[in-house]
């Protein structure tokens, strides 16, 4: 993985690294903790084109936290507006990537 601090993107991935916006850390590192980041960066690592579709149990397994500490995570990332979450009707819900540069801190 390397960090980076491209304005033109949130995260995406380039063979077989990910590319993270720097703001993940600088900006929201401490409202994310290491389990939001976690969580965040499987998402983005599970993307493509800025979209991720993934269980909550899929995270589960790859990342080996608690289911809670998953949702609760993922909440807390799109209350920051880093991503939105859309409803599918499997158990797979589809999460869109918001570009970083473009999002304001929440105080």
């Amino acid at each position: 993985m390397k960090i980076t601090d491209q304005s033109k993107n949130s995260s995406f991935s380039d063979n077989n690294y990910s590319y993270i916006h720097e703001n993940l850390f600088r900006v929201w590192g401490r409202k994310l903790k290491p389990k939001g980041i976690a969580v965040y960066l499987c998402l983005a690592c599970n993307a493509n084109n800025d979209e991720c579709q993934i269980s909550i149990n899929k995270i589960v397994e790859q990342l080996g936290i608690s289911k809670k500490n998953v949702i609760s995570s993922i909440k807390v990332i799109s209350d920051l507006g880093l991503i939105e979450i859309q409803q599918s009707d499997t158990d797979e819900n589809i999460y869109k990537i918001n570009d970083m540069s473009q999002i304001e801190s929440k105080s």
